[in-house]
């Protein structure tokens, strides 16, 4: 009988355990982020981190597979700018990262961007979608002509279970993010 109850103990510890054991052995993505933010580019720093534990919805190939995990939001802008002026003149960089359950869930989410109909509806509507060489594969979006109340540029990538959107108004500063964010996330 006590042999029985230790057991349940033991089980019982280990299961409640076991989320913050595996949590511990997931890499830091935000501190690997902003180290890599720091080194290569110096100009830009945080304006907030909003924790996105349910996972979300990202504006082009819609919203994320069930069971996807919140890997966290991160806003940045111009060092030495206001936060208040940084949103109204755009120059905000917005990171939001998710972790799939699997490579080809993360393969099939970003396949969106590659189909026919989708592509000419968001060509119709003034998009413009390029293929994009990082991580496992990538795509740039950007709008042409101005836009006012969004960013004008997005990137998409996926490595690993890792999927990721970048968006910003310039289209070669969310380039540089895209390359930058996606070589820091785990290859699978």
């Amino acid at each position: 009988m006590l042999k029985r109850i230790l057991l349940s103990l033991v089980l019982m510890v280990l299961f409640c355990a076991w989320p913050i054991l595996s949590a511990q052995q997931k890499p830091n993505v935000d501190r690997k982020i902003y180290e890599a933010i720091r080194e290569h580019e110096p100009e830009w720093g945080p304006a907030g981190v909003i924790d996105n534990s349910l996972g979300g919805y990202v504006l082009f190939p819609g919203p994320m597979p069930k069971g996807t995990i919140g890997l966290g939001d991160i806003w940045l802008m111009r060092r030495g700018d206001e936060i208040r002026h940084a949103v109204q003149s755009g120059e905000v960089i917005i990171i939001h990262l998710y972790e799939v359950a699997s490579p080809t869930e993360a393969a099939q989410w970003l396949n969106r961007l590659t189909e026919a109909s989708y592509l000419n509806d968001l060509r119709r509507r003034g998009w413009e979608v390029t293929k994009y060489e990082v991580a496992d594969e990538a795509y740039v979006i950007e709008y042409d002509g101005e836009r006012k109340s969004s960013p004008n540029s997005y990137g998409y990538f996926r490595k690993g279970k890792i999927v990721g959107e970048i968006s910003g108004k310039e289209l070669s500063v969310v380039e540089r993010f895209t390359t930058l964010i996606s070589a820091q996330m785990p290859a699978s």
